[in-house]
This record gives C-alpha cells, sequence and structure tokens, in this order.
C-alpha cells in the first residue's frame, strides 16, 4: 500500500511540474496587468488536433508534429504587446534554466526560441511571412530549425486555418 501512495505522489508531482513550464506564458498572456483588456486569440494543439488539420495529409508535416504532445498558441493584438514584459517573462523561462536558442531581430521580424532539453521550448515569432506575432509553447520533441516551419505551415492553404477558429478572448 505503501509503495502505490508513492508512485501515485511521484506521478502527481511530475505532472504538476510539466504544467508550471507553461505558466510564465500563460500568466503574461491571460493575466497582464499592464493591458486595460487581454486582447488575443488563443489555441491549444494536442496531437489528435495537430493530425486533424493536415487536409492535404501531407508527409512531410505528419513527420514534423510525431513526436509533438501539446503547442500552446497566443496571438495578441499589436497595441496589447509590451516589450518590457514580454522580455520579463522570458526571464522567468531563463530562471527555469531555459536556455536561448535563437534570437534573431530585424526590421521586419522576429523569432525568440528558449529551450529545456530536448522536448520543451518557449518563443515568439513575429512579422515575416506570418504576418503577425505569436507566442508559443511546445511540449515534444522537435528539432530547433522546424520550429518556425511548423508554424508557417500551419498557414498553408493545405491546412485548416486553426486560429480562425482559436478562442478569442476580449
Amino acid at each position: 500500500m505503501k509503495r502505490y501512495l508513492v508512485i501515485i505522489t511521484i506521478g502527481i508531482l511530475s505532472i504538476q511540474g510539466a504544467f508550471a513550464q507553461e505558466w510564465p506564458l500563460k500568466d503574461f498572456m491571460e493575466n497582464n496587468p499592464n493591458a486595460e483588456l487581454p486582447r488575443f486569440s488563443k489555441a491549444c494543439l494536442y496531437p489528435s488536433t495537430l493530425r486533424m488539420i493536415n487536409l492535404s495529409q501531407n508527409p512531410e508535416y505528419q513527420d514534423l508534429i510525431s513526436e509533438i504532445d501539446k503547442v500552446l498558441v497566443y496571438i495578441p493584438d499589436a497595441d496589447f504587446l509590451n516589450a518590457t514584459d514580454a522580455d520579463k517573462m522570458f526571464d522567468q523561462y531563463r530562471e527555469k534554466d531555459y536556455k536561448e536558442l535563437a534570437s534573431v531581430r530585424t526590421n521586419v521580424e522576429s523569432i525568440l526560441i528558449l529551450g529545456k532539453g530536448t522536448d520543451q521550448f518557449v518563443g515568439t515569432l513575429g512579422g515575416g511571412e506570418l504576418g503577425r506575432t505569436m507566442f508559443f509553447y511546445i511540449k515534444g520533441s522537435l528539432q530547433l530549425q522546424n520550429i518556425p516551419k511548423l508554424f508557417e505551415t500551419f498557414q498553408s492553404s493545405d491546412m485548416l486555418d486553426v486560429f480562425s477558429f482559436a478562442e478569442r478572448v476580449n
């Protein structure tokens, strides 16, 4: 009986640790004290949804998502963004041992990707072909160079535009 109690306790603690990794992003977007109203679209994609939106059954996309457990995406309105607050949010991830894997800022687009191990990523992609800024959290194995490709694929005409159905928070 004691052994089962220990196993259950360890299981609960490990699940809480996994959920805790996405909280700085959720808190920044959903509880931002500097925003009068939270204005953003939100989508949470699990493996079944990731497969379902692939209308053309593109095998390259199937390979890309094969080891992803969860993608959490926020698309804020342009006037919702506060770069200082976003930097503070990313600093919270750095305190949780996330390392900066990629950072590019130009007049046209920006990319920031932080990672922990090989299966947790958080970041922002904005401008360029996407035309909007997205904040994301990914749980699952994905090669770094494929993260922008994943979001570009979401915008493809071969895919169901999940962001048009995303939960809008006003």
